[in-house]
């Protein structure tokens, strides 16, 4: 399909199961039509222990956008869960395009007696055609995880009869000279909207709660006092989830603070940036490139920045990727670039790791490296530009034909009778072609 593009506009490049070019005011429309492959979803089921749990029930929905509303594509009611697991029949998910699938899972009887064990809220998520296969946009949840395979999403769903305490821990790191006094803050706990427990001061420390709830707690921590010379930290805010016996962040890092677990302590890191001390961020552009045409589905990548062995920021995705991360400090940070999808048809890349250093003078950050094999690194202001290219997966070389090995008189060119002892080394090819004997 052919188009014409009116001046001054851009074009969307790609789709589920299409791919758009312009060039000179024309754009070329290259459809592939993709073979409907249901994912396959998995259900088990365990108690706190991690030993199979019988007697629980589900309700399961599965919905997808079809002709601009959300359609039920698979349901059951009341379905038990053997201790081999329970799959929903592939052949029963009646879907008719690759949007997002979204799940929701529902308990609705559980083991036991009633009461005894403790209610889990409903497990939603969504499974996202990507690279060839389903794959569900979320790691975990209060009572469940979730693990990804060769185009299967397999839940493991817990109950438990008792629920362990909160563990919060909160650390402070100052960029730039110590300050005389220290910041101080608060921190909060919610669960249901309502308050459980607060604590504040200078050094908050290890705090510990009592829950007997599972639904999930939102923390809320408020610099009360900034250090003179020092930025304020705007409030923070994210959800613990309690999973497989402890409570779970659900998200690692944000502007200046960034999230770690000690056993079934979480520890809350903030830093407090000086403000003649300023560290500005590591940005990294990722661009792709191809030997051959550009595949309909593009390659995917994973970027990983980290520091001291912490993660300080990410990301993943087909589209340019601009991943920009707040260090802690000036000490160096490590970039690493891992494919995760390789086009049909391409060779896969090497996972790339370089480090970037803080210029003290320029005060930009750069890196170690110029590149490698198929890959390179370069700079535009601060920042770092990585461009990585695919090559076309050549078949490997034909293994040598059959031949014959025959003595010639030099001066006249007729065959002699001889007796050789050889092994080839190296291909042999073509009428008249000579090797090497050894």
């Amino acid at each position: 399909m052919i188009l014409r593009r009116k001046s001054g506009y851009q074009i969307h490049k790609y789709g589920i199961g299409y791919r758009v070019n312009g060039e000179d005011n024309t754009i070329l429309i290259e459809i592939e039509n993709i073979t409907q492959n249901p994912p396959e979803l998995t259900i088990l089921k365990f108690d706190e222990e991690g030993n199979y749990l019988e007697g629980a029930e589900f309700d399961i929905t599965l919905t997808q956008e079809q002709n601009g509303r959300k359609e039920v594509v698979f349901e059951v009611k009341n379905q038990e869960i053997p201790e081999e697991g329970y799959t929903v029949p592939s052949e029963e998910i009646k879907i008719k395009n690759l949007y997002p699938i979204s799940v929701l899972i529902k308990e609705v009887k559980y083991p036991g007696n009633p009461g005894e064990y403790l209610e889990i809220e409903d497990i939603e998520f969504d499974i996202q055609y990507i690279g060839g296969e389903w794959i569900a946009d979320t790691a975990h949840g209060t009572g469940y995880m979730v693990l990804n395979g060769d185009n299967e999403v397999i839940i493991l769903v817990e109950n438990y009869t008792e629920v362990n305490p909160v563990k919060l821990s909160l650390l402070k790191q100052y960029l730039g000279n110590p300050p005389d006094e220290k910041a101080e803050f608060e921190i909060v706990l919610r669960q249901g909207g309502v308050e459980i427990a607060s604590w504040a001061g200078v050094e908050p420390g290890e705090v510990e709660q009592e829950v007997d709830s599972l639904e999930k707690i939102e923390v809320i921590i408020t610099e009360t006092f900034t250090p003179e010379g020092y930025e304020g930290i705007e409030t923070i805010t994210f959800y613990l989830e309690y999973v497989s016996g402890k409570w779970m962040p659900d998200t690692l890092q944000g502007d200046n603070w960034f999230v770690t677990e000690d056993g079934e302590t979480v520890v809350m890191t903030v830093v407090n940036k000086s403000d003649d001390g300023q560290i500005l961020p590591v940005k990294i552009t990722l661009n792709k490139t191809y030997e051959g045409p550009a595949p309909v589905i593009e390659a995917q990548f994973k970027i990983t920045i980290s520091q001291n062995g912490m993660t300080i920021g990410g990301g993943a995705g087909r589209a340019v990727l601009e991943i920009e991360a707040n260090p802690i400090n000036t000490d160096r940070v490590e970039v690493t670039i891992t494919e995760t999808f390789t086009p049909p048809d391409y060779k896969g890349i090497q996972t790339v790791s370089f480090f970037v250093t803080y210029d003290t003078v320029t005060k930009i950050w750069k890196a170690d490296s110029t590149g490698g094999e198929n890959w390179s690194v370069g700079t535009a202001g601060e920042m770092i530009i990585v461009a990585v290219k695919n090559v076309v997966d050549e078949p490997p070389p034909p293994p040598p034909g059959d031949g014959n090995l025959v003595k010639l008189n030099e001066a006249t060119g007729e065959e002699m009778k001889a007796n050789f002892r050889f092994s080839w080394s190296g291909n042999i090819t073509g009428a008249g072609a000579t090797g090497n004997l050894r």
